[in-house]
């Protein structure tokens, strides 16, 4: 996992790369006050405020941002991100997507693995096309390691938690694990088929965290309707 954390993030955007994957994606975390011009009309920008306020204007037509929203917009538009401002945005290159807009809920709709809910926030327009999702964790949750096909880009929005997985040593036996602690502002990178898990504090109440996270590409989705032939 690589991983960016509030503390490390400079005023100069901060990178996390994965351009030369089947799906070239990357994500990129800005603190305002300051101006993002998306000029990339080949590709799908999801985007969410993670504290603070942002102004997001497309094709024209403005819009007011607080936290906890989300968005996804497909070629041009400008992003104002105001001071002390936080907004993780994850740039799918390549793909163009449906414009969406909408806030994040307290808890997933469908119930998710180990006691967690999700909810999907952008909903591929056709099966197989890149999806953003919520993820809650529930206070005391511990996830079952697992890995994803493709790669996995998140953010955390709010609580706290732990990301886990092995370290493996020669023909990929564990040999021990890594842990890296989540708050909001958090910003990381999963590799295709890295085994991880996450987890909550049982100790403290309240302790729940929210994700959004997003996946290049989605094993679910609309299909083209077939013609009587």
């Amino acid at each position: 996992m690589k991983i960016i954390k509030p503390p490390d993030l400079p005023a100069e955007p901060a990178h996390l790369e994965a351009l030369g994957t089947m799906y070239p994606s990357e994500l990129v975390l800005r603190r305002g006050p300051c101006t993002v011009e998306l000029r990339d009309v080949d590709s799908t920008v999801y985007g969410c405020v993670l504290d603070g306020v942002a102004a997001l204007d497309y094709l024209g037509h403005p819009m007011a941002l607080a936290k906890d929203f989300y968005f996804a917009v497909p070629g041009r538009a400008d992003l104002e991100i105001g001071p002390s401002t936080v907004v993780g945005l994850v740039r799918r290159a390549g793909y163009l997507g449906q414009f969406t807009v909408g806030k994040v809920e307290d808890r997933g709709r469908l119930r998710y693995v180990d006691g967690c809910s999700a909810s999907i926030l952008v909903h591929p327009p056709r099966r197989g096309d890149p999806v953003l999702h919520h993820v809650h964790f529930p206070e005391g949750i511990e996830q079952a390691q697992g890995a994803h096909p493709l790669i996995c880009l998140g953010m955390v929005l709010r609580g706290r938690g732990e990301a886990f997985g092995p370290k493996c040593g020669p023909m990929n036996a564990p040999t021990e694990w890594w842990t890296e602690a989540l708050e909001p502002g958090c910003a990381f990178l999963l590799h295709e088929q890295e085994m991880h898990g996450f987890r909550t504090n049982p100790h403290h109440k309240g302790s729940s965290m929210d994700v959004v996270a997003f996946h290049p590409a989605s094993n679910w989705g609309p299909r083209d309707a077939k013609e009587d032939r």
